[in-house]
């Protein structure tokens, strides 16, 4: 139980929108926050790795692997609801995973509402595994389309419940991304991605002046690459990647230019003029990887 690489949080927390200082730049966050960029997957070794893709809704129904870990057993309820199927920990053995992490890894791209169901569970896969969370799920925006709609103050309200939850463990926040449609010409341009990232970075600087042990942010992803649900036909990447091309030439997005110029301590505007000054960059940039 002390090895765990990654695992499925349904959450509901209350669904109030918090906004976040537009003006912050690398300086406000605190001095060793790390940040980054992810390029592949992860597999931990006393961490845990959280993917989150809900938060907000009107009652909690959470299917927690954070209990063991912080307390050295499953949640009363949790074991109501699985009964005889929910391994059973014995004293040595709560002893042992209890406190086992090192720190919880937060895999985040959008939010949902979450309500009860008593039918049968519409999301593919395990059926057990939904029927036990026991919820239904209203995603923000168009998750089949890829249509990732900006809520910041899930991320917010995730960090939050972690901390209040499980005794404020460090948290690294190692995935988190707007995915959009691969045309290289119009990538280049990812204003979108630039807004998405600027609102949830706000979101976790937020929610570190509130108390959350968050130490670490990574974008999703440094470069274009095949992806796990939509192939080469949405990308993440702040770098584009021309798949035609033999050589791969990778070229860096407005994005990319936006991140480097934020992680140099520049302010992080959005108003017009940084902009298009960040597209003058863009234009008489000749950098490649």
């Amino acid at each position: 139980m002390n090895r765990i690489t990654m695992f499925l949080l349904a959450a509901t927390l209350a669904a109030v929108r918090c906004g976040c200082d537009a003006n912050y730049t690398r300086n406000d966050f605190p001095h060793d926050f790390a940040f980054g960029s992810g390029t592949s997957a992860y597999q931990g070794h006393k961490n845990v790795i959280i993917h989150i893709q809900v938060s907000g809704s009107k009652s909690l129904k959470i299917l927690r692997m954070l209990g063991p870990l912080t307390y050295g057993d499953y949640p009363d309820g949790m074991k109501r609801k699985i009964g005889t199927r929910l391994p059973v920990f014995s004293e040595e053995e709560s002893e042992l995973v209890k406190g086992s992490c090192d720190f919880v890894g937060v895999i985040h791209y959008l939010a949902a509402s979450v309500s009860d169901s008593q039918s049968k569970p519409f999301l593919p896969g395990d059926s057990k595994f939904f029927a036990d969370m026991g919820v239904l799920l209203t995603y923000v925006g168009n998750f089949t389309a890829f249509e990732y709609e900006i809520a910041p103050w899930a991320m917010e309200g995730v960090l939050e419940y972690i901390k209040q939850s499980y005794g404020n463990p460090p948290v690294y926040i190692l995935e988190n991304g707007k995915p959009m449609k691969q045309d290289l010409q119009l990538q280049q341009e990812d204003t979108p991605r630039i807004e998405f990232l600027h609102a949830y970075m706000g979101a976790v600087l937020k929610a570190v002046r509130n108390g959350s042990d968050t130490r670490g942010y990574f974008v999703w992803s440094f470069m274009d690459l095949y992806e796990l649900l939509s192939g080469y036909g949405y990308s993440f990447g702040i770098y584009s990647v021309n798949f035609s091309d033999p050589h791969r030439k990778r070229s860096p997005k407005l994005s990319a230019h936006w991140y480097s110029a934020f992680l140099k301590g520049n302010t992080t505007f959005l108003d017009s003029q940084d902009i298009m000054q960040l597209q003058s960059n863009l234009s008489s940039s000749a950098t490649s990887l």
